[in-house]
């Protein structure tokens, strides 16, 4: 199946099988490949998450498919002084960092 989708601000058309997650299918683009996963079952601490359509998702609970015409953004499209937000919003929640965008 091929789907067509906007990631940090380039245009992307992939051929996806309709199992992958949006996190297998981001993780073979080369911006994508910087998305982090460290989850085990049961325990999501939300380093792959990214904005879909504006909306924070965990790419590795969403569908592959869902991409298809969407807007997807990386925190590494986000410039280092607009990410303040980001990184506390993820400190508030629990969420372990993978280093990008905060030291601990």
């Amino acid at each position: 199946m091929k789907i067509s989708f906007t990631l940090d601000e380039q245009r992307l058309s992939l051929d996806i099988s309709p199992e992958e997650s949006a996190f297998s299918v981001l993780r073979k683009t080369e911006t994508g490949s910087k998305i982090r996963w460290r989850c085990s079952p049961g325990s999501c601490v939300g380093l792959c998450t990214i904005l879909l359509n504006e909306q924070p998702v965990t790419a590795c609970s969403v569908p592959a498919t869902q991409l298809d015409n969407s807007v997807a953004r990386t925190l590494s499209s986000i410039p280092l002084e607009r990410l303040g937000h980001y990184i506390a919003a993820l400190s508030a929640s629990g969420s372990n960092t993978c280093g990008y965008c905060s030291p601990n």
